[in-house]
């Protein structure tokens, strides 16, 4: 915990730690096998989650000074001078929204984000955001509270994003880590979890509509690391990357993770690999297909293990709300 090597924080925070299991994400949790390898018993249903000593709940209030200091010295917080809050993620080893942490550590919890309003608090979760779990309920939000969402695969996008729309939250962004699948953020289904609107009817939750209000502020793209991680797919960031620019939505393209298309990469020393993954019917003329997307055809894809990567087509994607500025139309 502290200063982190995340591309999207400045800091991490874990006010406890210990979670539960409630999706394909959390199938290779570098978190648990972190607790793992420390000999700690923290995952699982029933399994009492372990709450950080004082010492480290003091961490905050000493980068709230810092980051309020900065920003009166007119120095920023940014790699680049940029004039905003240090940014801190929360909680990495655990899950804010847990159902079976004490009430009691949820609340000291938001006292503290209350008391450091210097700091942009960036809260993660796969679980559904309950209004009483949030101070300001379904008021109006603290404006250095985001809240976000993973969504690994369409499924999940369709069951958690309408629910982070109807949060509400001064920053909605959604974390698409691991990628295990494509993901349209354009076409979600409108009956979401809620069942408001009949299921069939789409919309784009990139932009606001007469459905949905909202929008998302941020997408957040990366692929998997750590034993047995799943392969992304080049077609799958590179879908994801153009949605965002289209809608002039922040995108950041964190990692490749372990695993990385052969055509993202020129790495002599890469060990190539055969990845299968279920047919694809790419359709029109196959004199238009993309040399990337045609290995798709034929249900084999090959794959560099060459360690973490974070460029994409070419480019470094480190986009952020509080900082982004649309390109000129």
């Amino acid at each position: 915990m502290g200063k982190t090597k995340i591309e999207w924080a400045d800091y991490t925070f874990n006010p406890w730690i210990g979670c539960t299991k409630v999706s394909p994400a959390c199938d290779h949790c570098y978190a648990e096998t972190w607790a793992t390898n420390k000999h700690l018993s923290l995952w699982g249903a029933g399994v009492p989650r372990r709450r950080s000593v004082a010492s480290t709940w003091q961490q905050p209030l000493n980068w709230n000074r810092q980051s309020l200091a900065n920003l009166k010295a007119g120095k920023g917080n940014g790699p680049l001078g940029e004039n905003r809050n240090l940014r801190v993620f929360c909680a990495s080893l655990a899950d804010v929204f847990d159902y079976e942490i004490p009430t009691q550590w949820r609340t000291d919890l938001f006292d503290l984000i209350d008391r450091t309003r210097g700091l942009t608090w960036m809260l993660l979760t796969k679980r559904r955001i309950r209004p009483e779990f949030l101070p300001w309920g379904k008021g109006v939000p603290w404006p250095h509270v985001w809240l976000g969402v993973t969504v690994e695969d369409q499924q999940r996008a369709n069951e958690r994003i309408p629910m982070l729309l109807e949060t509400a939250a001064a920053k909605r962004f959604i974390s698409v880590e691991p990628m295990l699948t494509k993901v349209d953020l354009t076409r979600l289904d409108a009956g979401g979890v809620t069942g408001r609107y009949a299921h069939g009817v789409t919309y784009n939750s990139l932009q606001s509509s007469l459905i949905r209000a909202a929008k998302l502020d941020w997408v957040i793209c990366g692929g998997e690391t750590g034993n047995g991680a799943r392969p992304m797919a080049w077609h799958w960031a590179d879908h994801l990357q153009r949605q965002c620019e289209t809608n002039g939505t922040p995108f950041l393209f964190k990692q490749w993770g372990d695993w990385i298309p052969a055509s993202q990469t020129d790495d002599p020393i890469a060990r190539i690999a055969e990845w299968s993954e279920p047919m694809v019917d790419i359709g029109g003329d196959p004199s238009d297909w993309d040399p990337h997307v045609l290995s798709l055809r034929w249900g084999k894809r090959r794959m560099v293990n060459v360690g973490v990567h974070n460029v994409l087509n070419g480019r470094e994607y480190l986009q952020f709300p509080d900082t982004y500025r649309k390109a000129a139309a």
